[in-house]
Order: structure tokens, then C-alpha cells, then sequence
């Protein structure tokens, strides 16, 4: 026999948790992040000659170049710039994380400040190397950052669509009848 019952597409609740996982996903790539960005500045002020390429860029290079022009003097001017820095992106991001539990407008926030980073990651590759395509990997890593952080920031905007479209669905009649006369 064949099957004469037209197949649906996904249900509402299906779609929710599909755009839930993906606001998910952005949420982790932001603590993800942030653990390899603080990895990063303790191997910067440890002179090791590695890093992490999914971080940020601004806090890494501010501080390469304190300890590179200051070498071991100490706290330099440059050197305590970076490290305040360093700290106030962190900050911002550990905000966006937290906030956007609870206001999906955070992951736009992150979104923002990761491609303001991935712009000045370029600039700072022809400014500071020798040959800025050493750091075309980096970029790119950027470029996936952003898109995962752009689907995390979409997502939010269609759940906050679907949600709107529920609530402005009227309740069928018997529902409607059996809440108007519960007694309060």
C-alpha cells in the first residue's frame, strides 16, 4: 500500500530547539574563546612563541609587542596598556556570555566586538609582519568565528520572531472557555 499521508516539515517545537542549539553553539564559542584568549596572554607574558588562533587578536598582539619592544624591563608603559587591555576584552566578552542567557541581543554584542577584532587581526598583520600572509590561517579561523557567532545572533532573531508569532496566536475556544472560568 502506498503511503497517501503527505509528510510535514519540521514542528514549531522542532524548529525552537534547532535554534536553541544553534544560540547554544555561539554561547560556546564564546567561552571558547575566552579560555584560549587567557591562554594566549599567559604564553605572551611567558615568552612562548605560540598561540592559539581562535582568540583575540588585540590583547595577543598588544602584548607581543610590550614584551618584544620591552623586553624584560619590567612593567612598561605598553606592557600594563596591553594587560588592561587584555582585561577589558575579557570582560566584555564574559559580559556577553553571561547576558546572553537572558537577552539574545549580547551574541550581536560579541558578533561586534569579534569582528572589530578579526579587522584590527589584519591590520595588525600588515602593520607588525614581515609577511602578513603568515597569518591568513588566523584569519580564516576569524572568518568561522564570525559565522558561528552570526548563526548564534540569526537564531536569536527567529526565535524571538517564532515566539512573538505564538503569543500572538489566539487559544482555541475550549481553551478560552475553560480559563475564563476558573475561579481565582
Amino acid at each position: 500500500m502506498e503511503n497517501t499521508r503527505k509528510r510535514q516539515g519540521p514542528s514549531r517545537g522542532g524548529k525552537r530547539q534547532k535554534l536553541l542549539q544553534h544560540i547554544g553553539l555561539g554561547r560556546t564559542a564564546i567561552l571558547l574563546l575566552l579560555a584560549a584568549s587567557l591562554v594566549n596572554q599567559l604564553l605572551v607574558l611567558l615568552n612562548v612563541n605560540y598561540h592559539f588562533l581562535f582568540s583575540t587578536a588585540v590583547p595577543y598582539y598588544l602584548n607581543w609587542l610590550g614584551v618584544k619592544l620591552g623586553g624584560n624591563a619590567g612593567a612598561t608603559p605598553l606592557k600594563v596598556f596591553a594587560v588592561i587591555v587584555a582585561f577589558l576584552t575579557f570582560v566584555g566578552y564574559v559580559a556577553c556570555w553571561v547576558l546572553s542567557a537572558q537577552r539574545r541581543d549580547f551574541s550581536k554584542i560579541a558578533l561586534w566586538l569579534y569582528g572589530a577584532d578579526t579587522v584590527m587581526l589584519v591590520i595588525f598583520a600588515f602593520a607588525l609582519l614581515n609577511n602578513p600572509l603568515s597569518c591568513l590561517l588566523e584569519v580564516l579561523v576569524h572568518l568561522v568565528g564570525i559565522a558561528i557567532l552570526y548563526d548564534a545572533y540569526t537564531s536569536a532573531l527567529q526565535l524571538r520572531k517564532l515566539s512573538k508569532k505564538r503569543r500572538s496566536r489566539p487559544a482555541p475556544e475550549n481553551v478560552r472557555h475553560q480559563q475564563m472560568s476558573r475561579p481565582y
